[in-house]
């Protein structure tokens, strides 16, 4: 999707075929350089990070240093202190708008699961339940993402890093604590994780992540006092009385072929007064609970997690 208020004008990649490849594809009249530090020195007012995690440190600090606005791929970093650091580096650069890609905010079903549930429209959350699997595994085989040193939790840091960044930015919800398994199947890294916990406020929360699925399946259920939010593969139902009703909402602005996404986003902060929805702050609290759900799988046993400073 094309997007009158910006032009793609450079592209950068180790290597250079696939850069090449992306110009033609995408931005036939698009410089192709040799790495960050090019672009850094060509005429650009933003820039897309879009590399594997170990490299995002180091390049999203050059990226904010240099006075550029940064679009950059989930997770933020590999570590906790990195992750910090980077939170602290764009509050010292307000002028500078800093994005995390987490796209499900940007999306209409999400915003409205997060309004009805906030608002609390159906009454209190009394919990939360959700489901995600995906043919991840064979996906993997000979990446980066197979490396544990490079893909921090596999799939739940991995593709399941949305799905917890959702499930947090629809409750408003904070883990208080979580007893968690994982599996690594066939690959390096986790690929499954059944985990089950408490919200403060004593909600309970049960979460299942299946990496070596066959098929694409994702469903969050907020269960509520006087009725269930309930997202099944996009679509959005309220459920009370045993009576399931879908919400209509514009097709075009939710899910992957959604036209508000993490860029269009990132325009309308930068042409308007728009609020960042997904600023590098969010990164924060789902990459402690994936870190408490690989803590509680290596000892057996429950991990209680820090309260929201």
């Amino acid at each position: 999707m094309r997007d009158d208020r910006s032009v793609v004008v450079a592209v950068c990649d180790d290597n250079q075929n696939i850069a090449q490849q992306l110009c033609d594809n995408f931005a036939p009249d698009a410089a192709v350089l040799p790495d960050l530090t090019a672009v850094l020195g060509f005429d650009v007012d933003a820039v897309v990070i879009a590399s594997p995690t170990a490299c995002h440190y180091q390049q999203i600090s050059s990226v904010i240093e240099s006075g550029r606005h940064v679009l950059a791929e989930k997770p933020l970093a590999r570590t906790h202190e990195e992750i910090r650091q980077l939170i602290a580096l764009s509050k010292r650069h307000p002028e500078t708008v800093c994005v995390l890609g987490y796209q499900r905010r940007f999306w209409r079903n999400y915003q409205f699961l997060r309004e009805q549930a906030q608002s609390r429209a159906l009454g209190p959350i009394v919990a939360v339940t959700f489901v995600n699997c995906e043919r991840w595994e064979p996906t993997i085989k000979g990446t980066w993402r197979d490396e544990p040193a490079s893909n921090f939790g596999g799939f739940l840091g991995d593709a399941g890093s949305h799905k917890l960044d959702a499930i947090l930015f629809t409750t408003g919800l904070q883990p208080h604590d979580l007893f968690a398994r994982c599996q690594s199947g066939r690959s390096h890294v986790e690929v499954s994780a059944s985990i089950s916990g408490m919200f403060q406020g004593d909600i309970p929360f049960t979460l299942a992540f299946t990496g070596n699925a066959h098929h694409y399946y994702e469903e969050l259920l907020i269960h509520c006092e006087n009725g269930d939010l309930i997202l099944r593969n996009d679509n959005v139902f309220i459920a009370q009385q045993n009576k399931l009703t879908q919400v209509d909402l514009p097709a075009n602005e939710s899910g992957p072929q959604s036209i508000s996404n993490p860029v269009t986003g990132m325009l309308d902060v930068l042409t308007t007064d728009a609020e960042n929805p997904s600023p590098f702050s969010s990164a924060l609290p789902v990459l402690e609970m994936t870190q408490a759900v690989l803590d509680s799988s290596a000892s057996k046993g429950l991990v209680e997690l820090a309260r929201p400073e």
